[in-house]
């Protein structure tokens, strides 16, 4: 109506697109954009200066007219086009014509070719359609302006011919039976019984061809719906590969939500394809087919890469040795039906399977690919999971990256995405990323609450606040998203809401123990010494049966008991062998607490191997290191710390190491200094500058004294503002 109303004052709007169309509160559409509009009556006969468009939605006289091919001028036929192409993919969830990947001026003879033929089959793609929808739209695509509607009010006027039950005016009406059907609803009377009875006879040798034609059609759409179904659940399957995650729980869980994918089509886990004959398979167009065969082979890719993690977390035991097994068994299935869509992530799969069978003890690191010569998104994307899922975060970045870029529709490609730019300490990156993964699904709690955390990370937690609402709107039981609301509100002064936000949490009924440990520390700053003290006690008493509330526990006695905190940490390690945090924190009570530096660097060279690229660990390492007067790997790790991170904890540490090397070595003052500066004049480090022991080699250097008071003159000058 919006369209029709413009055409008829001489309005073409010459820019349709699904950005262009907003939608009310209450559900009304309205045409919005009319920036690159024409003014047909005040046109004359002068050329425009610019035809403008958005070439996705451009009918084939308009890209011509933008390339300089054709006439300059377009008419209100080619809105219509425009319009066509939107309901098209409202209709199917696809564009109806090839994106193509060439240069703008390349791609542009191949999109007019294209946009003169035929477009594809609506009700191929989905048979919920009707023959008469179908044929409107049709109508809309032709490739001949003058094939299409002449008009936007003939346009309406069939759309709403459509809805009330009348038979089309200006495009065909394909279907018999669907015109019956109008012509029943419009004359109920006739269609009485009475009148039925009359024509029974005539029909009568129709009805079983009939009856059979309506149960094959109820077919037809019961395989398309499983197919749909299948296909969330297949998305929703595969993101395990948040990497924050692997706790053996969590490694279980995922396999159980891959199996539930297997289970949509009967498909068990023995060498056969006997589910490929099934009829809800059988029915579904080729394309849907392949698709589906692909994606049960990919599912297998993914069992395996759990079983293969589940083998990492092992000792030497037959357990490691039936997961190996799963994952031969799996890849074996994986390469049958899979090996074309994804051969490259299949060929690094198969080299891991081939080193574990070597006798490797560590997951060895992803093998060397060319990306420049790769272009099928999913091989793209897996690859890039792989390396973050072995902590190569760094690595996987340009995967990702182009994954997303040519299969910007890959859900799962931006959540991984966005949770290695996190795990980079790249959060403006992970806001983008996750917001790709809402702008395609936002019913998705995780990716709401990862939005969230990143914007904390950014200190915008404002922003993150309204992410952790959602999050929790969707999943109202989710003690997670209540603790980093928590956070968040508590990093805001919002001590009385954080603590509220802990209560609520534990109300869930699924808390983490660490919540108790949480709000004792909230109520504490609030001046409820009584109520901390209690939590605290509350939280002593539970068991943990998760690998933060165990670390928690080790935070809560670290000072009075350390033998008993790095208990605790060994706990929080079986239930999850990669834990970064883990790592961490055992490291600090033997280094700190128990006066064991060598163990402690032994288990950062652990948690290192595992997580190259996490900063903190490999920072931490290198001034223990420099602590133990081993200058060569301390420097090493300064270096590689600096080239992956330079904000201003990471510049205080690496500086910390240098101030250490100093003695040794002081040519390494210098460097010492000007990190230190970089960190402090930031404000960080301020408030424990002064004790820290590992700068005690540079109190008694003129340089470092200045260095020191000019900061603390900026941050002087910071408090009065």
């Amino acid at each position: 109506e919006g369209l029709a109303h413009a055409h008829e004052r001489g309005i073409v709007h010459r820019d349709l697109k699904p950005a262009n169309v907003l939608l009310t509160d209450d559900g009304l559409p309205l045409l919005l954009d009319f920036n690159l509009a024409e003014d047909v009556k005040a046109r004359g006969g002068a050329e425009r200066a610019s035809i403008g468009g958005t070439l996705p939605y451009m009918s084939p006289e308009h890209i011509d007219a933008f390339s300089g091919a054709g006439p300059r001028t377009v008419d209100a036929r080619t809105d219509l086009f425009s319009l066509g192409v939107i309901l098209f993919e409202l209709l199917t969830g696809r564009h109806p014509y090839p994106i193509h990947k060439k240069k703008v001026r390349e791609a542009i003879p191949a999109m007019v070719a294209d946009r003169r033929r035929p477009p594809p089959s609506l009700r191929d793609l989905n048979p919920a359609v009707s023959p008469a929808t179908a044929s409107i739209i049709r109508k809309c695509l032709a490739g001949n302006p003058d094939e299409r509607y002449q008009k936007a009010e003939h346009l309406r006027e069939d759309l709403n011919r459509q809805l009330s039950g009348q038979p089309l005016r200006h495009a065909g009406n394909p279907s018999r039976r669907e015109h019956f059907k109008k012509w029943a609803k419009r004359h109920p009377r006739l269609a009485s019984s009475g009148t039925v009875a009359a024509v029974a006879m005539l029909l009568l040798l129709s009805v079983g061809a009939g009856a059979v034609y309506s149960r094959e059609r109820a077919h037809d759409l019961q395989a398309h719906a499983q197919f749909v179904d299948h296909g969330r659940a297949f998305d929703d399957a595969q993101l395990f590969f948040d990497d924050r995650n692997q706790s053996r729980a969590r490694l279980s869980e995922s396999l159980d939500q891959l199996r539930g994918v297997l289970a949509r089509y009967g498909i068990n886990e023995v060498n056969s394809d006997e589910w490929l004959a099934d009829d809800a398979v059988r029915r579904l167009p080729a394309g849907e087919r392949d698709r589906l065969r692909g994606d049960i082979g990919e599912t297998f890719y993914l069992m395996a890469e759990v079983a293969l993690l589940q083998a990492s977390a092992e000792p030497l035991s037959p357990e490691r040795e039936r997961f190996l097994g799963d994952a031969e068994r799996w890849h074996a299935s994986a390469e049958r039906l899979a090996a074309d869509r994804v051969p490259r992530a299949l060929r690094s799969q198969g080299e891991t399977l081939a080193a574990w069978k070597e006798g490797r003890q560590e997951l060895p690191r992803s093998t060397d690919f060319e990306i420049a010569t790769m272009n099928a998104p999913r091989d793209l994307y897996l690859l890039g999971a792989r390396f973050t899922q072995n902590g190569e975060h760094a690595r996987s970045r340009e995967f990702l990256e182009k994954a997303t870029q040519l299969d910007p529709h890959n859900f799962s490609a931006w959540f991984v995405r966005g949770t290695m730019h996190l795990a980079l300490s790249q959060p403006e990156l992970a806001v983008a990323a996750f917001t790709g993964c809402l702008a395609l699904r936002d019913d998705f709690a995780p990716a709401w609450l990862n939005r969230g955390r990143a914007f904390s990370a950014l200190r915008f937690h404002k922003l993150a606040v309204p992410d952790y609402d959602r999050a929790i709107e969707l999943k109202p039981d989710w003690s997670e998203a209540y603790i980093q609301r928590a956070q968040a509100r508590a990093a805001l002064g919002d001590a009385i809401n954080a603590e509220a936000d802990y209560t609520m949490a534990l109300n869930t009924g699924g808390a983490p123990v660490r919540v108790y440990f949480l709000r004792a520390d909230a109520r504490r700053r609030l001046g409820r010494a009584k109520e901390a003290d209690a939590d605290r006690t509350a939280g002593m008493k539970l068991t943990p049966n998760d690998e933060l509330s165990w670390i928690g526990r080790a935070e809560m006695r670290v000072a009075s008991n350390p033998t008993g905190a790095l208990e605790d940490v060994e706990q929080a390690l079986k239930l999850n062998p990669f834990s970064v945090f883990g790592f961490q924190m055992k490291a600090h009570i033997l280094a700190e607490r128990l006066k064991k530096p060598e163990e402690a660097i032994t288990v950062l060279d652990r948690g290192v191997k595992l997580h190259p690229d996490h900063v903190p660990l490999r920072a931490g390492r290198g001034v223990l290191l420099a602590r133990a007067g081993k200058h060569t790997a301390a420097i090493r790790d300064a270096r590689e710390a600096l080239r992956r991170d330079s904000r201003p904890p990471n510049l205080y540490q690496v500086g910390c190491i240098y101030a250490l090397t100093a003695a040794s070595h002081p040519e390494d003052k210098p460097e010492a200094i000007a990190l230190l500066w970089a960190g402090l004049k930031t404000g960080f480090g301020m408030d424990f500058v002064d004790t820290d022991t590992d700068l005690d080699g540079l109190r008694k250097d003129r340089s470092f004294r200045e260095m020191l008071a000019d900061a603390k003159a900026l941050e002087a000058a910071r408090k009065k503002k």
